[in-house]
């Protein structure tokens, strides 16, 4: 075992003692799962983790939270990096609708649910869905955050991708080279 995953195992076993099986920390301590196991990229415990912090979050939270929608994409790109795209796009999908109810369609949180749609659409091979996606991230992030952003370079660069992908090559270069300023 990796030294964070001993260490992440340790917590939880601290986290069960001190607070029992459906404490809003051991969802916390369940996305820190999903982190490490997205970045070793051992996904199907990554989807593990991230459906056991859904389920407390949605037993805890309820279903109209923010956090239960943080949650949820959560799983949704779990999913997503799992190919089980059905599953993640379900997920990624009732993630944006509980902050579009929230929030509006053009809050900044909704931007990272279209992003993520934006993603798993590309990942599918779905350009017109993932182009659709990523430019209504791209906007809300420019009008939000700035054109030197992460967020803004992030949905330039899956658009710059889509353009390749519809042979428009003036398009892609243009994109790439604007998520590069």
């Amino acid at each position: 075992l990796d030294i964070a995953e001993v260490h992440l195992l340790q917590a939880k076993a601290l986290y069960l003692q001190l607070y029992g099986e459906n404490a809003i920390q051991l969802s916390t301590l369940y996305t820190n799962f999903v982190d490490f196991y997205m970045k070793t990229s051992k996904f199907n415990l990554a989807v593990e983790y991230a459906q056991k912090a859904y389920d407390i979050d949605k037993k805890i939270l309820g279903e109209n939270h923010p956090e239960f929608a943080t949650t949820t994409m959560n799983l949704g790109r779990a999913l997503m990096y799992a190919s089980r795209y059905d599953e993640a796009e379900t997920k990624l999908k009732q993630s944006l609708s509980i902050r579009t109810k929230l929030f509006g369609e053009n809050h900044f949180t909704c931007a990272y649910s279209y992003q993520n749609l934006a993603e798993l659409y590309a990942q599918m091979s779905l350009n017109k869905e993932a182009t659709t996606f990523a430019e209504k991230a791209n906007t809300i992030f420019l009008k939000t955050f700035g054109k030197n952003s992460v967020e803004y370079a992030v949905t330039t660069n899956i658009l710059g991708e889509q353009a390749i992908f519809i042979a428009n090559y003036s398009l892609a270069t243009t994109k790439f080279l604007e998520s590069l300023d």
